[in-house]
């Protein structure tokens, strides 16, 4: 297989370093602490987006 002559020459992690520099290994670590949901924040929010995307209607 050919190098393509429009790509630089580089390894895989040199590329995603350059493509995506705020990514590394702590990005996918989760932060939950086993606190419990809050329900009325989270539909707060949905019913907010739906407002403002124009698309339906909020009850």
């Amino acid at each position: 297989m050919e190098q393509n002559p429009r790509l630089p020459l580089c390894t895989v992690e040199h590329y995603f370093e350059q493509q995506w520099p705020d990514i590394n290994s702590q990005t996918g670590v989760t932060r939950w602490m086993g606190e419990g949901m809050d329900y009325g924040m989270a539909i707060d929010s949905l019913v907010a987006r739906q407002r403002e995307s124009g698309v339906g209607e909020a009850y």
